[in-house]
């Protein structure tokens, strides 16, 4: 039963490596120069409709990256301290407590079935 979800895992791992460097090739085909073709160059005014400088745009713009990044590292930190194992190197013990129940409850159905 633990071999079979390997095979399982393996190749979910396979088909995820093959769509990667897919993507890695078609990426290849697309060069810099394309993508700058479409673009528009335009300079910035001094002050914006909200009287703010090009300075003061580029420092609301450096706090909200750095607040994203937080909220990264924070969610990064709770999913961590919520899957985190114990220190038997069990995950969640109920839930391997219900695996095993069902496990005794279907050998228990196959013996009465073979009687």
């Amino acid at each position: 039963m633990r071999r079979r979800g390997l095979i399982v895992v393996r190749r979910r791992a396979h088909v995820l490596a093959l769509v990667f460097l897919a993507s890695l090739w078609l990426g290849t085909f697309a060069l810099p120069a394309d993508a700058q073709i479409t673009t528009i160059e335009t300079v910035p005014p001094d002050v914006d409709d909200e009287g703010r400088t090009a300075g003061e745009r580029i420092d609301q713009v450096v706090v909200m990256l750095r607040v994203l990044g937080a909220v990264v590292v924070v969610s990064t930190a709770a999913y961590w301290w919520r899957t985190r194992p114990n220190a038997n190197g069990v995950r969640n013990q109920n839930r391997d407590e219900h695996l095993v129940e069902a496990e005794d409850k279907i050998r228990i159905e196959n013996e009465e079935v073979a009687r």
